[in-house]
């Protein structure tokens, strides 16, 4: 039998339980059933702090709180041991007791720590979605450089990368923050907390505008003047830093061949949109019909190329020289 202490009407209920010294107190707020050990023998201070815990809880649920604080950390501990047991009984990915632990220790006890689970908000986790972006470049995570974990009864470490994570990453550590207050809010801690998604800020398009026809037509001809030697017999004045001053009759053939190579991407470029990387990766067996192309006339070459699974297709008129030379 408990034993009642003889006291005014009063919200709360004081007693103690059989053989048992210290005080406790009970009441209702909020439509649920409060009991707490108050920690004294001494009736007159057990009811004055019966008083102070009665007055908070009834200002918590009249702010839309919950009457009994919950410590987020606490909170914490209890939804892993309720992860780790779903995982035994096969409720849920065996997984998810094995990584989801250290993700809820590093990140959300090491932010939230006990502050009361029931006072976090949207602004909240906007905060901690933040934090968590530069926990590994600026914040706490900067000066660590080894991870240490268990995995098959061993310690293991592996090396910490100071590095902002993938948003496929923070999408899935947002999974479980959802799950933890989802669960929260089914034991009465807390109420409905509407967690924020990752958005993914478009990036400024920084490319650059394409060639203008006159542009175009001033870099082909560039590029075959480059190519083509002096056919006037007076040869290509050139000046050197030296202050020499002489004519060339002849281009160096290495030369010329780099200059061919080159026009060539350009040709094939403009003509088919191809991409840098398909360009330098180019060769012989991605033209199609190769063979028979070369040999039929100039004015029937239909050069296709075949790059990666995408077909480019356009005219050509290959430049004489070109074909036949190995890139």
């Amino acid at each position: 039998m408990l034993q009642h202490a003889k006291q005014p009407k009063q919200p709360f209920t004081l007693f103690q339980r059989p053989g048992g010294t210290i005080w406790s107190v009970r009441f209702s707020a909020g439509g649920k059933q409060v009991r707490k050990s108050l920690d004294t023998d001494n009736y007159d201070e057990a009811h004055h702090r019966a008083y102070q815990i009665w007055s908070e809880a009834n200002y918590r649920v009249k702010n839309g709180f919950t009457a009994v604080v919950r410590p987020f950390g606490e909170v914490a501990e209890e939804f892993i041991k309720f992860v780790v047991a779903e995982s035994e009984r096969n409720d849920r990915s065996e997984y998810h007791s094995r990584d989801w632990p250290p993700v809820i220790r590093r990140y959300l006890v090491g932010f939230f720590g006990n502050k009361p689970i029931d006072t976090i908000r949207e602004p909240d986790i906007e905060r901690y979605v933040e934090w968590r972006r530069n926990y590994w470049v600026s914040g706490p995570g900067k000066d660590i450089d080894f991870i240490r974990y268990e995995r098959g009864g061993k310690i293991l470490r592996r090396s910490a990368r100071h590095e902002v994570p993938t948003v496929s990453r923070q999408r899935g550590e947002l999974t479980i923050v959802r799950a933890l207050f989802q669960q929260a809010l089914k034991w009465g801690y807390c109420g409905k907390l509407d967690i924020p998604d990752i958005k993914v800020r478009k990036r400024v398009d920084n490319s650059r505008p394409s060639f203008t026809p006159e542009e175009f037509e001033t870099l082909i001809s560039t590029s075959l003047q480059r190519i083509y030697p002096d056919h006037s017999g007076q040869g290509k004045l050139i000046r050197g830093k030296d202050g020499r001053v002489w004519r060339q009759f002849r281009q160096n053939l290495h030369v010329i061949s780099d200059r061919l190579k080159l026009h060539a991407h350009i040709e094939i470029a403009s003509g088919t949109g191809m991409r840098p990387t398909d360009l330098k990766n180019l060769n012989w067996g991605h033209v199609v019909r190769f063979r028979s192309v070369r040999q039929g006339k100039l004015e029937d070459q239909d050069v296709r190329f075949q790059v990666q699974g995408c077909v480019s297709a356009c005219k050509i008129d290959p430049i004489s020289g070109v074909i036949g030379v190995q890139f």
